[in-house]
């Protein structure tokens, strides 16, 4: 039963694919999963709780609002071996509530080609291609970018693992918000660009929970649609989180992100915008 209900979701899901299965003989055929159907890992955490963010270089003007976080993760290239690109993606929606808009973060990164740098499998190389998009009262920036790194993983315990990254980023297409852009109503300015960035998190093994985490990254953006400028972005990032029951616990985490713009024509501008959030965390897997 439990088989014919998953062909009739894919089929209604798929409606060609479900029928090619039909007149294959896929769809009643018994075997193995295929290899490629097991991605390892799967992971999902939801956070909900609420974040202050300083409009002026600090907390004494922060707005405070409620928002509700989804991180998703598929594969993981340190329980799986790499085969083909996306075999490993994540992917984390923030949602703000009374914001100028709902969706307030979304980001995307997947690996294109991963492989191991040395023999006792604590170093891999990758490659990777991002998205990004925040949009809040504070801070617009979004790119479409290709990546080149290091991924490393140091097992401390059982139930504790010590992993970092280090990358560096070509960015296509970016986009900042910028005081005068001189394009009808238009808030920001396009470009392509490059950047860095470095993380360190302490995470359970197995599942999303993070005991903690620090990060940085450095984005440049040169635009050529907008005002005539040169924009350098800078955002630190450091949490942490404690179980408190079965899968449930409570974290709190803070980022400064700092933007400095070199305008031709106009006065030059930089923009520092801490936030703090506070927050319970469920993690499924």
């Amino acid at each position: 039963g439990k088989r014919i209900w998953h062909e009739i979701a894919g089929t209604l899901i798929n409606p060609m694919h479900g029928f090619n299965r039909l007149m294959t003989g896929e769809m009643a055929a018994h075997g193995p999963n295929e290899r490629e159907h097991d991605p390892g890992f799967l992971g999902i955490r939801i956070d909900l709780g609420a974040s202050s963010v300083g409009q002026s270089g600090s907390l004494n003007d922060a707005t405070t609002r409620g928002f509700s976080s989804f991180d998703f993760q598929y594969g993981d290239p340190w329980r799986k071996a790499f085969s083909k690109p996306f075999d490993f993606f994540r992917m984390s929606v923030q949602l703000n509530a009374k914001n100028k808009k709902v969706l307030g973060r979304l980001q995307v990164d997947g690996i294109l080609y991963a492989d191991q740098l040395r023999d006792d499998s604590k170093w891999l190389f990758a490659v990777g291609q991002n998205y990004d998009y925040i949009n809040n009262d504070a801070l617009e920036f979004g790119r479409h970018a290709v990546s080149v790194g290091a991924l490393s993983r140091f097992p401390i315990s059982d139930g504790l693992e010590l992993r970092g990254a280090a990358n560096a980023n070509l960015i296509i297409l970016g986009g900042i918000n910028s005081e005068f852009v001189g394009i009808n109503d238009r808030t920001y300015d396009y470009g392509p660009g490059a950047g860095l960035g470095i993380t360190l998190r302490l995470v359970q093994p197995g599942s999303l929970f993070r005991y903690g985490f620090l990060g940085y990254r450095l984005e440049y953006i040169y635009t050529v649609s907008g005002a005539d400028s040169d924009h350098v972005a800078q955002v630190i990032s450091a949490g942490a989180a404690v179980p408190v029951w079965r899968t449930l616990g409570i974290g709190i985490d803070g980022t400064i992100a700092q933007r400095d713009s070199h305008f031709r024509d106009f006065p030059d501008v930089s923009q520092r915008n801490p936030q703090v959030r506070a927050y319970l965390t469920w993690w499924l897997y």
